[in-house]
Order: C-alpha cells, then sequence, then structure tokens
C-alpha cells in the first residue's frame, strides 16, 4: 500500500525497511522465521489460561500504571506477568506474580525485557528503574 511508512525487517540485527515481515536479503539466506514461539505454544492461548485471564481482569480491572503514564485509570486488558515465564517458570500461575495492565502499559513492559524496538534484551523486569511494582490487596 502506497503511503505507509517502511518498518524494520523481524529479523534480529537485520537494519532493512519492508512494508510488513521479513525483507529479500534475510528471506534469501533463510533467517526469515519468527523467533518467539506461538502464544499458544507459550501457554496463553490453552483454555485454562484463558479463564483465568477472564476472573483475574474481573477482580483486577484496573490498569496497575507501572510507569505512571495514565492521568486518569485506565481500564487493563492484559494479565502480565511480574517476573517473566521464562525469568520464572515455576511462577507462571502464581497469583502473586500477576498483574493487570492496559495493552499500552504491556506491550512498553514487553519491549523493555525482551528486546524490542533494537533495545537488547535485559535480564528480567527488576533491571528497569522505571518499572515500579505493586503489592496488591486482595482481601485475601
Amino acid at each position: 500500500m502506497p503511503g505507509l511508512p517502511l518498518k524494520p525487517c523481524k529479523s534480529p540485527g537485520c537494519n532493512g525497511l519492508v512494508r510488513s515481515g521479513f525483507c529479500p536479503k534475510c528471506t534469501s539466506k533463510g533467517k526469515a522465521r519468527e523467533i518467539r514461539p506461538s502464544s499458544y505454544q507459550r501457554g496463553y492461548n490453552r483454555k485454562g489460561w484463558l479463564v483465568y485471564r477472564d476472573v483475574f481482569l474481573s477482580r483486577n480491572p484496573w490498569c496497575m500504571d507501572p510507569y505512571q503514564i495514565h492521568n486518569l485509570r485506565e481500564p487493563a486488558s492484559c494479565v502480565d506477568h511480574i517476573a517473566s515465564v521464562k525469568q520464572a517458570p515455576e511462577r507462571y500461575w502464581d497469583t502473586t506474580n500477576h498483574q493487570s495492565l492496559c495493552q499500552r502499559c504491556h506491550s512498553k513492559k514487553t519491549a523493555m525485557e525482551d528486546g524490542g524496538f533494537g533495545r537488547a534484551r535485559k535480564v528480567g523486569p527488576m533491571n528497569d528503574p522505571k518499572m515500579l511494582y505493586f503489592q496488591r490487596d486482595r482481601g485475601e
């Protein structure tokens, strides 16, 4: 589609610009493949998680706003693992390791931790001094 801005190639380390996906150079070299497993492979599209997510968001409907970017309360749309599943797989179902975030905050946190937008991958969320973590009182 003419007029749309070009985006960086999805291949790590490539500086090629494309409309979407991978550049021809990476495609021809066989580098054009998704590095990150699908959400199903990571456990998020399974019925158990989807039911849990709905219950968690109904009990915690507002974004925790860890970057303090919202002037008003923002509805949450994501259940985030504070310590990533990769970092602490044993805490996947640990409710104290979950927080409600809006899509904007979740995308920012994921990009900062997973090395999105050309950033280096970090070890975990505690490396980010701007990230605040809140203890929730759930009345339990």
